[in-house]
């Protein structure tokens, strides 16, 4: 029979009646379990699992009688090494039958003690050996969450080791009532314990079997007394090397599993670990989920997002900032320290100077810088406040002061004028010195009475009327507005003394 005519053959103490096909009187769940029993897609290769418990094996004869695979212990957990493991190993793989390492796990023990036992004693895996096995079906007295951890433990520490998927022996009701139905190993293969039925019951999460022990009694050539034999469900070239096709990528929480079985936590980069339809990967924390994105990481790095993965530059490589300003968060991009003065102004096109060789820098609305040669015997100016090309008068290097005229004095860096002080507006003009040019203050004609009598109001000046004209004072004319004399001051405050010696009693209630 197909396995889809037998895929899922439900029974439960409520149900009355069978299935046909599907019950076997043997099987101890049928009365009250549900179950799905699963058969092999088509013709599967006969093997057997040994221990010491088998004795001394004549491996020659075993391979004569048609075994093609055979799983060996190599210990009872930590504290019972198996008697024939040193012989067993080498010789299964001199007659040609295909082997796997299994160890009987105890979860009451360290597992990653337990997994180091069995890394050191198989060495290197040959490329046809079968993926490692981790036999579950004691409980030493733990929970199901337990026996969980244990065996995540182990399993990481073998998958990382050998870069291979580890295999699973459990037995359905075992899984059930012991491991509470964990959906935690989902992706591995799963080795079967269920003897006496015609297909054996798959406990979930599984949908499958690789293997499956059909008995604890058989027998074979070669081997005195009972032997556990089982059945593999594929051909003899996807039974050399089982497992060793990787692992299926996914998400266990924070932590990706990755192809090759090797586990990292997402969380330890700041990352989430995200699988959909884009496959399970670490998402980097300033990314979309999805699509492609340009985001900054600090000021200066700035980060390539393709569905959650991301590619790093460094804008500072290039003397730029990583910047998001006057767009969204996921439209970063390189804008220039030439071009704005932080990360967080948003580029606007306009020109400056470059800071040597006189050139023209322009810059455009994205904080991109250009730069444009002068012509000869020209360099960039800033003034009048824009950059243009004008008469060099700035040593190509170094930083300087020189008057470009009598207005205006050019501050000079590398070449170009990087700014200029318009000395007019100051009262000055624009003055070359021995070394630098500077603004120097312009003589002014001395300012007239402004009651028109042509009086000097300039310091030491006095007004034709000093007593009669005290309190308005000789006033000035000046482009500032008027203002009283020096004198007129003077004369002022003499007039204000001698009111109050005038007036004691006034004067002094003031003061109070």
């Amino acid at each position: 029979m197909s396995r889809a005519g037998l895929r899922c053959c439900l029974l439960s103490a409520i149900v009355q009646g069978t299935a046909a096909g599907c019950a076997e009187p043997s099987d101890p769940i049928a009365a009250n379990e549900q179950y799905a029993r699963i058969c092999a897609d088509g013709p599967t290769l006969p093997g057997i699992d040994v221990s010491h418990w088998q004795g001394r094996i004549d491996w020659d004869a075993v391979a004569g009688a048609g075994i093609r695979f055979a799983f060996i212990r190599v210990s009872d957990g930590t504290g019972t090494m198996d008697r024939e493991f040193h012989r067993n190993w080498p010789e299964a793989r001199r007659v040609g039958i295909v082997r796997g390492v299994y160890q009987f796990f105890r979860p009451n023990q360290d597992p990653i003690a337990q997994a180091d036992l069995l890394l050191d004693r198989i060495g290197t895996l040959e490329p046809d050996d079968m993926s490692p096995v981790i036999d579950v079906e004691v409980t030493g007295d733990r929970t199901a969450s337990q026996i969980v951890a244990a065996m995540r433990a182990w399993i990481d520490r073998v998958e990382a080791a050998t870069r291979r998927r580890v295999i699973i022996y459990t037995a359905p009701y075992f899984w059930r009532t012991s491991v509470g139905n964990s959906d935690a190993f989902a992706s591995n293969p799963l080795w079967i314990a269920n003897w006496g039925v015609r297909c054996p019951d798959v406990p979930e999460p599984w949908s499958d079997w690789a293997f499956w022990q059909t008995s604890d009694s058989g027998r074979v050539a070669g081997i005195s007394g009972n032997v556990d034999t089982n059945e593999f469900d594929g051909t003899p070239e996807r039974l050399r090397g089982f497992g060793t096709v990787g692992c299926t990528p996914r998400c266990e929480g924070s932590v990706l599993v990755g192809a090759d079985c090797g586990r990292g936590d997402c969380a330890a980069f700041g990352a989430r670990c995200v699988d959909d339809a884009h496959g399970a990967r670490c998402v980097f924390h300033a990314c979309p989920d999805t699509g492609e994105a340009d985001v900054c990481l600090d000021e200066h790095t700035i980060a390539h997002c393709r569905d959650g993965r991301i590619e790093t530059g460094d804008c500072g490589a290039f003397a730029a900032y990583c910047s998001t300003a006057g767009r969204a968060p996921t439209q970063a991009r390189c804008v220039s320290v030439f071009c704005v003065p932080d990360a967080a102004s948003p580029p606007v096109a306009h020109d400056g100077c470059w800071i040597e060789g006189g050139k023209l820098l322009h810059c455009d609305e994205n904080g991109v810088p250009t730069l444009e040669e002068c012509p000869p015997g020209q360099a960039c100016s800033m003034v009048g406040g824009r950059a243009h090309c004008a008469p060099g008068i700035c040593p190509l290097e170094g930083e300087t002061d020189a008057c470009v005229d009598d207005r205006w004095l050019g501050h000079c860096l590398g070449g170009s004028i990087a700014r200029a002080t318009d000395c007019e507006a100051m009262g000055a003009r624009c003055v070359a010195g021995p070394d630098r040019g500077r603004c120097e203050p312009v003589a002014r004609p001395p300012e007239r009475d402004a009651g028109g009598t042509g009086e000097d109001c300039t310091m030491g000046g006095r007004c034709p009327e000093p007593v009669a004209r005290a309190e308005g004072s000789c006033t000035c004319r000046s482009n500032r507005g008027a203002m009283p004399s020096a004198g007129g001051l003077a004369l002022a405050a003499l007039a204000l003394l001698t009111r109050t010696r005038r007036h004691p009693r006034r004067a002094a209630s003031r003061r109070r």
